[in-house]
């Protein structure tokens, strides 16, 4: 492993794409954390878990430009957490 690789403690995989269409974010996620045994955190679950509403009724409810800013601000608080 490089040292750039150790040192390695979040990384993001970002996409304007809608899911439906590059639903391969969360497998790649995934298999790198687990490689890196770093923590894996899914955004939209995230938000779905913190709101309780699914990111589908979120987008509904606050149109893209709101949600957009919500997911902003989740991926700052989840930027923040202390998992490593």
């Amino acid at each position: 492993m490089t040292k750039f690789c150790e040192q390695i403690s979040h990384l993001w995989f970002v996409s304007s794409l809608p899911a439906i269409w590059v639903p391969e974010k969360t497998t790649l996620g995934k298999a790198f954390a687990r490689y890196m045994n770093i923590p894996f955190i899914d955004l939209d679950w995230y938000i779905e878990e913190r709101f309780h509403k699914t990111v589908g009724e979120l987008f509904i409810e606050r149109g893209e430009t709101g949600f957009r800013e919500l997911e902003r601000n989740m991926l700052h608080e989840v930027a923040e957490l202390r998992m490593w």
